[in-house]
């Protein structure tokens, strides 16, 4: 169970950013003064990210390993994530929301790595930890966007997803990267081809 609650953790907080901006477009349009095309790209940007930026996965994972890589991409995309919320003009926030694009997209692309390091014998269950919690985060961060932005707004709101996914993911992360450390002393690190990494749907 314990190494299958991190991959729950990670998956729970890879969509939030994304699915949980569709219910803001109309109150982040009134509030940076743009055209509704212009908003949905605050969606369309990390789903091409996910496709242009999944390469950089192979070099990270034989630079820093999985645990490592996936804890460095996610605090990018978190982190950038509060910021892009605080900014003042949509073009700012446009350019910021790449980041957490590339963060999302490197972190998703190297979840079925994990399952091939520790999950090898049942590769389903460790698949299906960190599906359900993509659709589980997916789910919430849609059903919260509404009333989230109607108490506090919609840049509070992308804040508190950022924050939550935070204190979500911190713990099991420390968790992940230590036993995967304490795998790769023992065995050397894991060579896993190209076409291995598959980008999580």
């Amino acid at each position: 169970m314990r190494k299958l609650l991190p991959l729950f953790a990670v998956g729970l907080v890879l969509r939030p950013q994304i699915v949980g901006v569709g219910p803001l477009l109309p109150r982040i349009e009134s509030s940076l003064h743009i055209s509704h095309g212009v908003a949905g790209l605050l969606a369309t940007i990390p789903v091409l990210c996910m496709g242009v930026f999944a390469p950089l996965a192979p070099p990270l994972l034989r630079r820093f390993g999985s645990g490592a890589a996936i804890g460095a991409s996610l605090a990018l995309a978190l982190a950038v994530g509060v910021l892009r919320a605080a900014l003042p003009n949509a073009a700012l926030v446009l350019v910021f929301t790449v980041p957490v694009g590339v963060g999302i997209a490197v972190a998703g692309t190297l979840l079925p790595v994990v399952v091939r390091e520790e999950h090898s014998e049942r590769p389903t269950l460790g698949t299906g930890a960190y599906t359900a919690g993509i659709n589980v985060g997916a789910t919430i961060a849609t059903v919260a966007a509404a009333p989230l932005a109607v108490l506090f707004g919609w840049r509070w709101t992308l804040v508190v997803y950022s924050l939550v996914s935070l204190m979500l993911v911190v713990p099991w992360l420390a968790v992940l990267v230590f036993l995967l450390a304490q795998r790769r002393r023992a065995r050397g690190p894991v060579e896993v081809p190209i076409g291995d990494i598959a980008r999580v749907a």
